[in-house]
């Protein structure tokens, strides 16, 4: 685990991040979900290691259920549960749903129930094994640094290899059975 509180993700970096893996693209402009990113993750300070297991649960989420997607702005309501299910997994203090609720500007009544479809969803598989994480984390990084590398190039030729680096987190290791 990575317990090093630098940010080290943009808030930039983790919209692209998560608009690919919700909606396949990043073709459109989502400055609603890069201005939560940037509150929630200015606010929360989560170590790197929460950050990738929500966007491994996420990942986890379209893979078991292919079929949710939703409109433009359901990636907030779907990322946000992930970051918590991963708060909660990692940490030894979680936020309770009050407190995230604060955080978020999301209903806490509401959270409580994203938080039970998305656990649903996904059939309660909130364990990463260590070779599992490690694979996605690789995976992000790689993302992650060609993202900072291409910022200064144009939106449209900059992000293409971005965009082929993505493809292969719809090519996840299999789940264990149970």
């Amino acid at each position: 685990m990575i317990h090093s509180c630098d940010r080290i993700f943009s808030s930039k970096f983790v919209t692209s991040f998560v608009v690919k893996l919700w909606y396949g693209t990043v073709d459109s402009d989502f400055s609603m979900l890069e201005s939560f990113c940037d509150r929630v993750l200015s606010w929360c300070d989560n170590s790197p290691s929460t950050i990738y297991l929500a966007f491994k649960y996420l990942q986890r989420l379209k893979q078991l259920c292919p079929h949710l997607g939703g409109s433009k702005g359901s990636e907030i309501r779907a990322f946000s549960t992930a970051l918590l299910l991963a708060h909660k997994y990692i940490e030894d203090r979680p936020f309770n749903s009050r407190i995230w609720s604060a955080v978020t500007g999301l209903n806490s009544r509401e959270i409580c129930i994203m938080e039970r479809e998305f656990l649903t969803c996904i059939q309660y598989q909130t364990h990463v094994t260590e070779e599992e994480f490690y694979h996605w984390k690789r995976l992000v990084d790689v993302g992650n640094q060609h993202y900072q590398w291409t910022k200064w190039q144009t939106a449209s030729r900059g992000f293409l290899p971005f965009i082929e680096i993505l493809k292969t987190a719809h090519a996840p290791a299999p789940l264990p059975d149970h």
